[in-house]
């Protein structure tokens, strides 16, 4: 252990000042990745623009037809956003325009009253959203517990998946929820188109070999572009269908066998002000009376929409970090080859969110597949939710090919784990040297 490389990071550092590097990095992070950008990651951000863009056309048109507005106004919101998060975005991994989920709250508005009030709707949300922002008030998110998130996620895909079996099988007609998508399904089963459903069925189809190819493509040049074909997976097959569609229009009477979107207004619209009034039956309603007619929604969008966007960063995200400085101050070592992780107290849930992310980074900035021991010297209570977030942990270095200790926990919040889970007895070490632990000297606890 003489050659030994620290690496210390805590939460609770120096105040920052309003003007500071750290801070400003911290409201920009653009200063902090792009002077660290390089070729390489050029040609991989080229390849998944590539492919995100193409997915975000029909995706983005899809989602103004379920909100019942214009097909361009999915794509006005698909891209417009995506240049201001160059500059403010955390997260590489979240949606930035259109979801499902808002369309389908947008829908019900944009049909008893028109597309005015999903465009007030939409800026008074960004309005609510940054006021929290300046309010600093992101450390809210901290309390929304892994079973919200997980049960929104599961909500979410239920709710998306049966919006769009009717399209899937080329049935029309509207729907309101979930329950009212199956029994359109249900009760015009006799209008299925067949080429819908043999298109829709096969780009499935596609979808899921390419990921698999994805994830299991040698390292041979071979191997390497049949990995890139399931990267770009979801280009190919919007490329494919879209080829596909033009040689039926051209070769017939300008019928082909399945749907298409229709005409699309070309060009982009004018810059301005949102309508903070609108007519509707000859009857001008005023700011207010909009607002009246949005409701809860003003409040319900906008939280819905941060739920959304912390779920899909905490299921799929690696760089998505929450400041927790009340509630864990977490000290990382690097002793020789191995990673030490010493959190400061007894630990809730969004504090495993951010060791779990310090640890999978700082493995990848030093390209480390490094033992990882967790000391649980002042761990002393933990719940369930930090238990399963724990394992989860312990499944992902699992994957990375790391070992994982956890070393000297206090029995109380080592039995909590093995409530949860007895198999995580196997990771708990108790011994007064660190060598011992990584050497395998101190027996295994079977339980």
């Amino acid at each position: 252990m003489a050659n030994r490389e620290y690496e210390t990071q805590t939460m609770q550092g120096p105040p920052m000042t309003w003007l500071s590097s750290q801070r400003l990095k911290q409201r920009l992070p653009i200063l902090k990745w792009l002077p660290t950008y390089d070729r390489e990651s050029l040609v991989h951000d080229f390849i998944a623009g590539l492919t995100v863009g193409l997915t975000a056309i029909p995706q983005g048109i899809a989602y103004a037809v379920v909100a019942g507005l214009q097909p361009q106004f999915g794509l006005y919101s698909a891209f417009i956003g995506c240049f201001l998060y160059i500059i403010f975005g955390s997260s590489k991994d979240i949606t930035i325009g259109p979801t499902a989920i808002m369309a389908l709250m947008s829908q019900k508005y944009v049909e008893s009253h028109g597309a005015d009030f999903a465009i007030l709707l939409s800026f008074l949300s960004g309005c609510v959203i940054l006021f929290l922002g300046i309010l600093h008030l992101g450390f809210l998110v901290e309390f929304i517990s892994m079973p919200v998130t997980i049960g929104f996620t599961s909500a979410a895909a239920i709710t998306i998946a049966s919006s769009q079996i009717k399209g899937l099988l080329g049935i029309s007609g509207k729907s309101h929820g979930v329950i009212d998508s199956w029994s359109l399904v249900l009760n015009n089963l006799d209008k299925i188109r067949a080429g819908d459903t043999i298109l829709g069925v096969v780009t499935i189809l596609v979808l899921l070999i390419g990921k698999w190819l994805k994830d299991n493509a040698s390292s041979t040049p071979r191997g390497k572009v049949i990995g890139l074909l399931g990267l770009a997976r979801n280009a190919v097959v919007v490329i494919l269908g879209t080829a596909l569609a033009y040689i039926f229009y051209i070769r017939g009477d300008g019928t082909v066998p399945f749907k298409l979107t229709g005409t699309v207004n070309g060009g982009l619209p004018s810059v301005k002000l949102p309508p903070f009034s609108t007519v509707e039956n000859n009857v001008t309603l005023s700011f207010v009376e909009m607002s009246e007619i949005l409701g809860s929604s003003l409040i319900a969008v906008p939280a819905i929409s941060i739920l959304e966007t912390i779920a899909i960063a905490k299921a799929f995200g690696e760089n998505f970090y929450f400041s927790i400085t009340s509630l864990c101050s977490t000290i990382i070592e690097f002793l020789a080859k191995v990673l030490v992780v010493t959190p400061a107290q007894s630990l809730v849930y969004p504090a495993v969110e951010y060791i779990r992310d310090v640890i999978v980074s700082t493995c990848q900035d030093k390209d480390s597949n490094c033992p990882v021991v967790i000391d649980g010297t002042h761990i002393y209570n933990i719940d369930s939710t930090m238990a399963k977030g724990l394992k989860l942990l312990i499944e992902d270095l699992t994957v990375r090919k790391q070992s994982i200790y956890l070393w000297r926990w206090q029995e109380s919040a080592m039995l909590t784990c093995l409530g949860f889970d007895t198999g995580m007895g196997a990771y708990f070490r108790f011994d007064n040297t660190l060598e011992a632990v990584i050497r395998g000297r101190v027996p295994i606890l079977h339980f």
